[in-house]
């Protein structure tokens, strides 16, 4: 079956159908936002928006895969498809980009329709790049239509998010996601799926990369190190093929995980590593973890900005300052039992 024919996973089925009746009904907005998680298909969905507005015969709410229009677009070739995205992994869109597509945007469409633009992931952008967008969103040219993407919507400048109609995609539905799960052949859906923050496309992703087996491998030494079992410079040295945008990304997601916990305990889903590390981590208070997240998300801002910081070096700080957090709260909770 051709890509552009297939329907959005079938927990987006509600987004897509209103989505059909607003392009149906001649009252589609010139700029959508759609945002989500990641792992739950927002990026799946954006495209398919985008190809079933460029197709020339579209039948019963899906592209139709066939036409001269879908073609190019299989082939990656429609002159009225434009496609932003960072020129490297984790890094930023340029506003050289921003400028090229609106050179695009100013020009006629080669096929007689519409013109698509899609922006993934649109946080990305930098704030010269946002700011050089926001003419494009407030008067496209012709008959355009920008689809943005955007798995962080907090860090998006708010004059971006204002005009552009907002298509938010929930998490899916945890029986749903099991039984695509399991549908698709993927086993210890429970605990995969808990881990991957109920995401069914990550904990699918993971389950073929073996990625669940190593994150459960770093979790483990993040809780033995919290507990003075192993050296900061021996997690660095286990960590050192991962990317520091994605150690970032990591130990982000298990902040998450932990002030989760503080409000509804873990249950059976989660690995023996992951219930390891909530003990590890047990005295320190959901204060210092909310201010070390914070630490976190500024790294990762200076990581998408600064393609010159060294690797070792930013995933040793993050490690130092995760274990002075839990030394210095369990120095403090035993001062206190003592008391």
């Amino acid at each position: 079956m051709s890509k552009v024919n297939m329907p959005p996973y079938q927990w987006q089925s509600g987004a897509w159908q209103k989505f059909v009746r607003q392009v149906d009904s001649s009252m589609l907005p010139h700029a959508i936002l759609v945002s989500g998680c990641p792992g739950i298909g927002v990026e799946k969905l954006a495209a398919t928006m985008a190809h079933y507005l460029l197709c020339k015969s579209p039948m019963e709410g899906v592209a139709c895969g066939s036409c001269k229009s879908c073609q190019l677009i299989e082939a990656g070739s429609h002159p009225d498809f434009y496609d932003v995205a960072p020129e490297e992994q984790g890094k930023v869109i340029k506003v050289d980009q921003i400028r090229q597509l609106t050179d695009f945007v100013a020009k006629t469409a080669q096929q007689g329709g519409r013109k698509l633009v899609l922006v993934t992931p649109a946080e990305a952008m930098n704030i010269s790049a946002a700011n050089s967008l926001l003419k494009c969103l407030e008067e496209p040219a012709g008959d355009t239509v920008l689809i943005l993407v955007t798995l962080e919507l907090s860090r998006l400048i708010p004059t971006i998010r204002s005009r552009c109609s907002k298509l938010v995609m929930p998490l899916p539905d945890k029986s749903a996601s099991l039984e695509w799960l399991e549908e698709m052949g993927v086993g210890n859906t429970q605990q995969l799926l808990s881990e991957a923050g109920m995401a069914p496309l990550l904990a699918m992703d993971w389950w073929q990369s073996n990625y669940f087996k190593q994150r459960q491998d770093m979790c483990g030494m993040l809780a033995t190190l919290s507990e003075g079992g192993l050296s900061v410079g021996a997690v660095v040295q286990n960590w050192s093929p991962l990317a520091p945008f994605e150690v970032v990304n990591t130990l982000l997601s298990w902040l998450d995980g932990l002030l989760r916990d503080r409000v509804k305990p873990s249950i059976s889903d989660n690995a023996s590593t992951w219930e390891s590390l909530i003990q590890a981590t047990k005295f320190v208070p959901a204060q210092l973890l909310y201010r070390y997240r914070d630490a976190l998300c500024q790294r990762k801002a200076q990581l998408l900005s600064n393609n010159n910081l060294n690797p070792s070096l930013v995933v040793e700080e993050l490690l130092l300052d995760w274990k002075a957090m839990v030394k210095l709260s369990r120095r403090g909770a035993n001062s206190a039992f003592t008391r």
